[in-house]
């Protein structure tokens, strides 16, 4: 069984995992507001439909100064979903958080090989106070080639994830791109679910990037 590699630009690496790991981290800062019933709808979907989910286990987390939880991996999903967008964007403290939570609960069954899976959602580049870059770039490379990144970037200018190194996909910022953008994410995440449990390339048609870019 093969994973994603941050470092092999075929997106191919020989090492095995056991389970999918997914957290799916979107922006819910001010700017965010026009997206906010799409964003709402499409977590709720993301949560019912991966909830259960044989070989695999995921974490919703929001973010705009501050990271939220809105669901935890292996625990129960919320009944309500709280979105409500408003404040700065703190992409770099939120992506190396998230992180850190997915390597802790990762250290919870040793015994498994884990193949962590981070979507970042954002329509921004850093706007909050406080340069937390350096330590997303260590959490990012700590996780090596067991690890998928994402990144949907809503921006003007397409470089939200530019200072972090990741390959972005460049989505326009309006409800309709939105909708489109997080149905693909949705079938991009049972697709490495499955190849995970079927020990196939948990590649997808989504045409995940390298984890970082070339250097």
């Amino acid at each position: 069984m093969t994973t994603l590699s941050k470092k092999d630009p075929t997106g191919i690496s020989s090492k095995p995992a056991d389970l999918a790991q997914v957290t799916v981290l979107i922006d819910k800062s001010e700017s965010m507001s026009p997206l906010a019933h799409e964003a709402r709808q499409a977590i709720a979907h993301v949560l019912d439909e991966f909830k259960q989910k044989e070989g695999m286990t995921i974490a919703v987390r929001t973010f705009n100064e501050q990271m939220e939880t809105l669901a935890e991996f292996g625990e129960p999903v919320p009944q309500l979903i709280h979105y409500a967008p408003r404040g700065m964007t703190a992409l770099y403290a939120a992506t190396a958080e998230s992180i850190l939570k997915s390597k802790a609960d990762a250290e919870l069954t040793p015994d498994l090989k884990t193949h962590h899976v981070l979507v970042i959602i954002t329509d921004g580049d850093n706007t909050a106070r406080g340069d937390a870059l350096d330590e997303a770039q260590r959490q990012i490379d700590s996780i090596g080639v067991s690890a998928t990144f994402l990144l949907l970037d809503f921006s003007d200018l397409g470089q939200a994830g530019r200072e972090l190194g990741l390959n972005g996909i460049k989505i326009e910022h309006n409800p309709l791109a939105f909708r489109n953008a997080m149905k693909k994410v949705a079938q991009a995440i049972g697709q490495i679910a499955d190849n995970v449990i079927r020990q196939l390339p948990p590649t997808t048609g989504l045409c995940l990037p390298p984890a970082r870019g070339a250097k």
